[in-house]
Formats: C-alpha cells, structure tokens, sequence
C-alpha cells in the first residue's frame, strides 16, 4: 500500500523503488533563527522561500539561467521568479558546519520531523490551479555533469528542457555535499490555500505538534540562555521535546590507573642499540 497519493505527488526523487518507504520515515533536519521557530509555533505555518531570490549558489536553478532559443527565438524563464518556492531539510542531525553556517549568532535551532510528515504538508497542494510539488535528495556533482546534462537536455529539445525543470532542482555541486540536503518544493500559478508576499514567500498551514519530532537548541548557549529560550518556547508548545544539542558536551570517564613505574626510553641509548644491531647484520653478511 502507497504511504501517500504518489500518482499525484509523485516519488521522492534520487531515492530507487525499494527504498521509498525506508525514506518517508527518514528523520531530516533543519536548523533556523530562534525568531523563525517562534513564528512556526504561533502561526501554526511553514514558510516556502521563493528560490530564485533566496538560494545564493550561482549554479542554483542552473536550468533556468541558460541561455535558451528555441528555433532561433529567444525564450525567457523570468515569469518562473514568482512561481518556485522551496524548503531544504539536512539527513545529518549534528555537525559544526551546519550550526556555524545557519546559527551565525548562536541563537539557532533544529527542528526534526521526516521526509513523510513534508510530503503530507505538501499533500494541501492537491487540489489547487496550476500547482505541482516536488520532492526529494538532492545529488552533488561536479561542473563536468551539468554542461552534459544540459548537452542532453539541448539534443532532447524543447520537450525534453521543459520536462527537466523539475527534475534539474534536485542537483548541487559537490562542494555543499556536507549538507546531505533534501528540498521540498512548490510551483504555483494558484493563490487558493496559500499566502504570499510580494512573491517572497509562500506558507502553508501545519499543525506544528504533528509536524515536529523535536527542538535543539544551539550547542553553544549557555545554561542561561538554554533555559530562558527553552521557556519562551515551552508557552508557545508545551507538547515537543525541547533540548540543546550536545555537540560540544564532554564527558570525561572515571579512570582508576593501578601504579606502575614510569617507563622512560633514553633517545641515545634507543640510538645506539640500533646501530649495534645493524653492525652484527653486516658482520653476518
């Protein structure tokens, strides 16, 4: 049985047949502004990002940056600027890079759910005009592809470049490969169901005790501050586990050593007794 309408959703893209349902029930992670926690606790909404205006990397929606003509005529993908929102979750739960990266203050938090409970908050999209989501692992890859991607898409024509839209979102270069990213994104023409803002944003309706396994709060806090925003969430939530992260928790282990006498091996004599052995292979010889 399909763990959700995949004939209208579609698979979670870059992951094989057999291991669809291993993957809906993946944990992912994603760490984000105290500030932007806050606002998904009392709104009860996800914000989706426009991606052409909030994804830095320059080969980012690489597809749609080309150079296109079709027969000769030059086509322009700007009215694509207002349509694709997007949301990037992590399978990694703790690493340095990530804190450093999206909690420069050191006031971030992760949240946790699954690839199955995005899909669902995607599944609201059903239904309305012009709409498609779209799922995923993202795969990280050199330049050398891309340009042959693109070279295959080029041969196939304008059927094949317009088929590949979708499908060219869910690629990166390998020098984020650290980030072991899965995006969940949206195309939309439809304003039914969603609410948008100058085309920043989207958001979509959740029920944030559903949707969220778990809070950490930055490893970096000190006891203080852990418990003044752990409060501060606690009135919002009182359901979701709160917690900081323990990346940079050390705990030290009891080591009970009997005593033995200290051995210490003089360099010289270490040296020589070296030297008289090679001298006995060379009178051997």
């Amino acid at each position: 049985m399909d763990l959700y309408n995949r004939l209208e959703l579609g698979d979670i893209r870059n992951v094989n047949e057999k291991e669809q349902e291993k993957y809906f029930y993946t944990p992912i992670y994603q760490i984000l502004p105290f500030k932007y926690a806050v606002s998904i606790l009392q709104n009860n909404e996800l914000r989706f990002n426009n991606v052409f205006k909030y994804w830095e990397d320059p080969y980012e929606l690489f597809l749609f940056k080309q150079n296109i003509f079709i027969e000769g005529i030059p086509f322009h993908i700007n009215d694509y600027d207002k349509k694709l929102y997007g949301q990037c979750w992590s399978l990694n739960k703790d690493t340095d890079a990530m804190w450093r990266i999206y909690s420069p203050n050191q006031k971030g938090v992760r949240i946790k759910t699954t690839i199955g409970k995005m899909i669902q908050v995607l599944d609201q999209t059903r239904g309305m005009i012009w709409t498609a989501p779209a799922f995923g692992l993202v795969q990280y890859v050199d330049i050398k592809f891309i340009e042959k991607y693109l070279r295959k898409i080029e041969k196939g024509g304008s059927g094949k470049f317009f088929e590949m839209m979708s499908d060219s979102l869910f690629y990166k270069r390998k020098q984020f490969s650290h980030e072991k990213e899965v995006r969940f994104i949206i195309q939309t023409e439809g304003v039914d169901k969603v609410q948008y803002k100058d085309g920043d944003y989207l958001n979509l309706k959740i029920n944030p005790t559903e949707l969220i396994d778990e809070i950490s709060l930055d490893p970096r806090l000190d006891t203080n501050d852990v418990a003044h925003l752990t409060s501060e969430l606690r009135v919002l939530n009182s359901h979701i586990p709160i917690s900081q992260s323990d990346l940079y928790k050390f705990n030290p282990l009891h080591m009970d050593l009997i005593h033995t006498p200290m051995r210490v091996e003089n360099a010289l004599e270490k040296y020589y007794n070296r030297s008289t052995d090679l001298q006995h292979l060379t009178l051997k010889i």
